[in-house]
């Protein structure tokens, strides 16, 4: 084999791991984002055990992928060592043993990519003159398109899912069902923002199998103008086949949701 040859296998390898670890970089972005983002209001509403629980998944995540790239890393100077013949000394490594990755992200949980059907609600259907909220169940809730109006007025694109009124006290609500892999971990993220500071959202995802077997539910507390980005990793139970994904507004005024997403990554 030619030193062209040998080069090209190094290149073809080192690609697979810079994109296994530039996957964990971007999910380690994401969790810095949120813990920065985190307020006193959601610690106070987590026990010590939830928050260390939190860490420890995140740690564990990413000494799964780093053993998967270790791992690699010595699959690449085996395969040189065999193309170079005698040129190499034995290679001796010893790796913690994968079954204490819960779960292994590749084998046991593959990635789904994202699973909500319109999330960033750009999908308005076919009648201009009736924009819906393509995909979602909604109550009191309507697209607001902004058609010339300020950017900030939504989070991305030209369209936000509006969840009732400034003007009335009526509660709101969308929601959407997605099937889920049972015992994976999920990432659920989305831009909210309220206007005026009046109105209180929740975010509620419900995992089903014959039936609900677990919710997951959290208050964002009192939003004001502006946007935020939220970011939360479920635990997805065992025996899950599907997941609905509830955005909740009470009180007076009303709330904007954007972005969202939620997939096993």
């Amino acid at each position: 084999m030619s030193t062209s040859e040998i080069l090209s296998v190094i290149a073809d390898e080192e690609e697979s791991i810079a994109s296994i670890l530039s996957a964990e970089a971007v999910k380690a972005a994401e969790t810095a984002r949120w813990i920065t983002l985190i307020t006193d209001e959601d610690l106070e509403q987590l026990t010590p055990n939830e928050i260390i629980g939190s860490i420890v998944q995140i740690q564990r995540s990413v000494s799964c992928v780093l053993s998967s790239a270790a791992e690699k890393e010595i699959a690449i100077a085996a395969k040189l060592c065999a193309l170079l013949g005698t040129k190499c000394g034995p290679i001796i490594w010893k790796v913690i043993s994968r079954d204490k990755c819960l779960p292994c992200p590749e084998e046991q949980c593959p990635s789904t990519g994202d699973v909500i059907i319109n999330g960033d609600f750009e999908d308005t259907g076919s009648d201009p003159e009736d924009p819906q909220l393509v995909g979602w169940d909604v109550v009191n809730a309507e697209p607001r398109v902004r058609n010339g109006e300020p950017v900030s007025t939504v989070f991305s694109g030209n369209v936000v899912a509006v969840l009732g009124s400034p003007n009335t006290s009526q509660d709101a609500s969308i929601s959407q069902t997605v099937p889920v892999n049972g015992g994976c971990p999920y990432q659920l993220t989305f831009a909210a923002s309220g206007n005026p500071a009046g109105p209180t959202l929740s975010v509620q995802v419900e995992f089903f199998s014959n039936g609900s077997i677990s919710t997951f539910n959290r208050v964002i507390t009192t939003l004001g103008q502006g946007y935020h980005t939220y970011v939360y990793v479920l635990d997805t139970p065992e025996n899950a086949t599907s997941a609905t994904i509830t955005f909740i507004k009470e009180g007076a005024g009303e709330s904007s949701i954007d972005l969202v997403t939620f997939g096993s990554q």
